[in-house]
């Protein structure tokens, strides 16, 4: 961690008003990405969260080497406890970390991690980026954050996320915390508007699973409700942060814990386990969590 910078050490139902065609959510309208079976067929149950403390400060000089912080220590640590996928937060915009994709996990010396997803350096249109790695493939799948504008609500909805079919790692689905505004929430109605149909491809593909990383906590009060509404009727949508990455000086607000968790339109964050800083012995800067949830099967 050397070269780090310094500090770090009403739960209702919710209903799509959109109508649903065959013609709108088609999957044979997407071409789906090249992938071994054991990928499309990878069922995640155990998820390992991992959260930085950058202690207010947004603006690094550090290389892209010291990103993530204790990279392949924590993967042997969450390995050990039985997780099968570990998920980082994305990179505040604020950084100036270099835009490579971070290095292949050694997998040949875990048992249980399939896939570890990694927050990236922003491009060079300061998008927000993440790199997938399996266990079955050599080459990271990288992905970049989609930007929503309400003028492109009017539009087809199956030409404004031609990649959703990149997103899918068996039974889960990756989607940047900023993505999260094709969903809209209306207080006067209660109801959330799926402006891309993402949930009927959600069903679709019998995703069970949402991984939903963002860079810094997000307080706009909507999002509860678009957590809810992706989580119903027995989906698991899971989000974590950065502590401290708020790119204003002020954290009034902010969560104690970097993590949350809904299930069937309910707060499960109670679920999410974190691993005490003594057991993991990795400093009190990095935080670790992991949610045990249940695959639809089994519900």
């Amino acid at each position: 961690m050397e070269g780090l910078v310094s500090g770090m050490a009403d739960s209702t139902r919710q209903v799509t008003q959109r109508s649903t065609s065959d013609t709108d959510v088609r999957l044979g309208r997407f071409a789906p990405p090249e992938v071994s079976p054991a990928e499309a067929s990878a069922v995640l149950r155990r998820i390992g969260l991992v959260s930085y403390d950058f202690s207010g400060k947004t603006t690094f000089s550090t290389s892209s080497a010291d990103w993530p912080p204790a990279y392949h220590e924590i993967h042997s640590f969450l390995d050990g406890v039985g997780c099968d996928a570990v998920v980082y937060p994305l990179l505040p915009v604020e950084t100036s970390f270099a835009s490579e994709v971070p290095e292949r996990p050694a997998f040949e010396e875990l048992r249980a991690i399939r896939y570890v997803y990694v927050g990236m350096a922003p491009d060079a249109q300061g998008r927000r980026r993440a790199s997938a790695w399996s266990r079955d493939t050599a080459e990271a799948r990288v992905m970049t954050e989609r930007a929503f504008t309400k003028h492109e609500f009017s539009k087809e909805p199956a030409s404004m996320l031609p990649e959703l079919p990149d997103r899918v790692f068996g039974n889960a689905f990756f989607l940047f915390a900023g993505e999260m505004n094709a969903i809209t929430y209306q207080r006067s109605t209660g109801t959330s508007v799926d402006h891309i149909r993402l949930v009927p491809f959600l069903e679709e593909r019998r995703i069970s699973m949402v991984l939903n990383p963002a860079s810094f906590y997000m307080r706009r009060w909507q999002t509860k409700f678009k957590r809810q509404f992706l989580s119903d009727p027995d989906r698991t949508i899971i989000t974590l942060w950065n502590k401290k990455a708020w790119p204003k000086p002020e954290f009034v607000g902010e969560a104690s814990r970097p993590w949350t968790a809904y299930r069937g339109g309910e707060d499960i964050t109670s679920e999410i386990v974190e691993i005490p800083t003594e057991t993991h012995g990795l400093g009190a800067a990095i935080r670790l969590a992991m949610l045990v949830s249940r695959d639809r099967e089994e519900a």
